[in-house]
This record gives C-alpha cells, structure tokens and sequence, in this order.
C-alpha cells in the first residue's frame, strides 16, 4: 500500500515533476521510496520535503528553501557582480529552460524577482534557491540564514 504524492525524480530517473506512488517514509526522515514512476519501477528514494510543486492560471510556482551567497564573505558566480538580482537554482527549479529565468521569490508579503544564473548544489538538493546576497536582504536579514519562501514564474 502506498501514498500518492507529488516529487521530483532525479535525472537519472528522466528528472521530472509527478505524481508517484511511494512506500511511508522511513522513520523521523523525509525520503520515500518509489514504487513507480508511470508503468516502470524505480528502484532508490527521491527526497520529498524540502519543494512542493504546484500550478495555478498558467504559471508555476515551487515552495521550499532560501539561502544566500555572493558578499564580502562569500563569492559570487563569476560574470555576475555582487548587488545584482541574481539567483543560483536548486532541483526544484531546475525544469526546462530554466537558466535566464527570471522568477519571483516571495517571503510573507515581500517579493523580489532574481535572474537565475547558476546551479545551486547546497543543502544536498534541500534548497529551493540560492540568493545572492542583495536579493535575499530585501526579503530577510542576511543573519536569518534560511528563510522559506515560494519562486514563481
């Protein structure tokens, strides 16, 4: 018996948004095992928690993580200079065309809308978005580290 939910499957797997039929997760985690992805059996586990995907009216919108990098303590992504809009995007935003999206993140009731411009590999795949410093601090305080937030588009 398994529960229906909407994941993301790696590439290795076709890298795709679905809804799948899992296993329970295991105890205390957020990973499920897949039973099937359309008519093949997927052997392995997706993480499930840290994005959720959903459509409304003809856009899309992913809810999940946001962290921030490019400062005096960090390094930007080379050809893209501290203070711009940027943003590096996380498995949940890496779908289609992704790379020159522009997009807006949205925290409560504050929004910014960032460029995507690199990948972002941090928190092993849990990040939603990786912000470059001036784009998350229109959103939160630098110090707040991780907020959540939903990106649209």
């Amino acid at each position: 018996m398994g529960t229906s939910l909407l994941l993301y499957v790696p590439a290795a797997n076709g890298g795709s948004w679905g809804t799948y039929t899992c296993a329970s997760p295991t105890s205390g985690s957020t990973w499920y095992q897949v039973g099937r992805v359309g008519t093949t059996t997927v052997a392995g586990y997706i993480y499930a928690g840290a994005v959720n995907l959903s459509t409304v009216a003809g856009s899309t919108s992913r809810s999940g993580a946001a962290t921030w990098y490019c400062s005096s303590s960090s390094p930007c992504t080379p050809g893209y200079s501290a203070g711009g809009l940027w943003a590096a995007a996380g498995p949940g935003l890496q779908v289609g065309s992704w790379f020159g999206r522009t997009v807006t993140v949205s925290s409560g009731s504050t929004s910014v809308q960032v460029t995507l411009i690199d990948v972002c590999s941090c928190g092993g795949g849990a990040v939603l978005v990786d912000l470059y410093a001036s784009a998350f601090s229109q959103l939160a305080p630098l110090s707040t580290g991780v907020i959540n937030v939903t990106a649209s588009w």
